[in-house]
């Protein structure tokens, strides 16, 4: 495995050297890190988790400065509104839904032992890196492991109503959106054992699944968290924007409810590095775990003045879509539903993000190195 990493470090460091390259666009970790080392910008189409706006991310961890740059400046292109989840997330639970009965199991059973057998027809490599058995094993999980969880995750925001809590959603791993994007800190189990232990006396901890991660945890998993005796399962069909208007306080690590709760002026306390929100006033990065017992502390204790965040929560939604461009009706599953506008804007947006701005955008703003997003001054949007 070593030696497959430096020969794909090599190759980019081939390719840059030899062909002149003067920008990489959506490459992986390795691009992105031999073309920091080479002084190239490098930018990739990243979900900003409002609507169905994307924004050009400037390295592997989706981090974009110009957000903040944006925020500082007051930058609004357009007033936003937070009142619904992102275009992506409700695609994805529309087609979980329809596959949770027993009829869509057996559909996609069909539909996955048919693909492989068109792999296999077709004689394409791909038939000999996905095992069918695991497949459908992995749908019969997803299906067994729904029903497990639905007699265990029973509470409601209507049982939670008058009631301190603070919102864990769970992530989906291995996942690039949790491993890569926080490479510092991604142990679950540890972030929530952390929390029960530090939460006030009458302050819960509603934790929530995400259902991309159904059918693939280990063994007890579930009932290992339903040990703590101050956390509580919420139920998984709870649209997570909803758990983050009634709750008290959001913790999480790269999560889309950190997103929206620093949106919205709720606290947040974010233990990824590299969430574009963290700058925010009310939301406090935990570098230190010591002192996660003073942040909740200061949420939950009137610490975080609601009127000033949420005007700071507005205003940074301002920012992102100042710095975004709205991929309107277009979704993974229906890759041709784009229209010209969204790849004029995308270009747009891009070139924009390669523009120098003022030497007031210096690595000090952004709490990093110059070293950290290239060699040159730092672009806008």
């Amino acid at each position: 495995m070593l030696h497959a990493y430096n020969e794909s470090l090599n190759f980019w460091d081939r390719e840059i050297a030899t062909k002149g390259i003067t920008l990489l666009i959506n490459g992986g970790k390795e691009a992105a890190c031999i073309s920091r080392e080479h002084g190239l910008p490098y930018r990739a189409i990243a979900g900003a988790r409002y609507k169905n706006y994307h924004y050009w991310a400037w390295n592997e961890f989706y981090e974009n400065p110009g957000i903040e740059v944006a925020y500082r400046r007051g930058d609004a292109s357009q007033a936003g509104m937070l009142d619904e989840p992102y275009l992506t997330h409700m695609v994805n639970r529309k087609r979980f839904l329809e596959e949770l009965n027993l009829a869509g199991l057996l559909k996609k059973l069909a539909l996955t032992t048919a693909r492989h057998a068109y792999w296999r027809l077709r004689g394409y490599k791909k038939a000999k890196g996905y095992y069918l058995r695991e497949n459908l094993k992995y749908h019969v999980r997803v299906w067994r492991d729904y029903k497990k969880l639905s007699k265990i995750a029973r509470v409601t925001l209507a049982d939670l109503q008058g009631k301190p809590f603070v919102f864990f959603p769970l992530h989906q791993e291995p996942e690039a959106a949790l491993q890569s994007l926080s490479p510092e800190f991604f142990y679950q189990l540890s972030c929530i054992a952390s929390l029960s232990r530090d939460l006030p006396a009458g302050t819960l901890l509603a934790v929530k699944e995400t259902f991309g991660a159904i059918g693939r945890r280990p063994d007890n998993f579930y009932q290992q968290i339903a040990e703590f005796k101050n956390v509580v399962w919420l139920s998984t069909m709870e649209l997570g924007i909803n758990v983050v208007r009634q709750a008290s306080a959001v913790a999480t690590i790269t999560g889309t409810a950190g997103f929206e709760a620093a949106v919205m002026g709720k606290p947040v306390i974010s233990f990824g590095r590299h969430n574009i929100y963290n700058f925010m006033p009310h939301v406090k990065v935990v570098m230190d775990e010591s002192k996660l017992k003073e942040y909740l502390f200061e949420a939950l204790n009137g610490g975080i003045d609601p009127e000033s965040a949420g005007a700071d929560g507005q205003r940074f939604l301002q920012a992102v879509i100042a710095c975004s461009f709205d991929m309107r009706g277009y979704d993974y599953v229906n890759v041709q539903a784009f229209e010209r506008q969204s790849i004029e804007d995308a270009y747009q947006c891009l070139m924009l993000s390669l523009d120098e701005i003022s030497a007031h955008a210096d690595g000090q703003l952004f709490g990093r190195s110059q070293h950290h997003w290239g060699k040159g001054v730092a672009p806008t949007c």
